[in-house]
């Protein structure tokens, strides 16, 4: 099985499979509105990815990690999702994982 988010011409996620190809739209597009609530045809549309795609997906990886018996890498997925966090929600999880976890030691510390 192969697994694909396409940017071409919007976004799409498309699976395939033996003898299944399947292409789904996830492309979310905002319009600017002007003072008055009217569409500003004069900006750009903006493009996005739904919201309810993003959710799908991470309950998706979220069962996937949790059923998986041996352990996996997913330390560069974790780096990059924290980027994509609201600044105090990523303050927030710091808090939480260094109660958890610890300080992580620094080079000074070691010598």
């Amino acid at each position: 099985m192969e697994i694909t988010l396409n940017t071409h011409y919007g976004y799409t996620i498309e699976i395939n499979a033996e003898n299944v190809h399947l292409s789904e739209d996830i492309e979310k597009r905002v319009y600017p509105k002007t003072e008055d609530g009217k569409i500003d045809k004069t900006k750009r549309v903006e493009r996005d990815i739904h919201d309810d795609s993003m959710d799908q997906i991470k309950r998706l990886l979220c069962d996937m990690a949790y059923w998986r018996k041996a352990e996996y890498d997913s330390s560069d997925l974790i780096e990059y999702l924290f980027k994509k966090l609201p600044e105090d929600k990523a303050i927030a999880l710091i808090g939480v994982l260094v109660e958890q976890y610890g300080q992580p030691e620094t080079q000074s510390e070691n010598h």
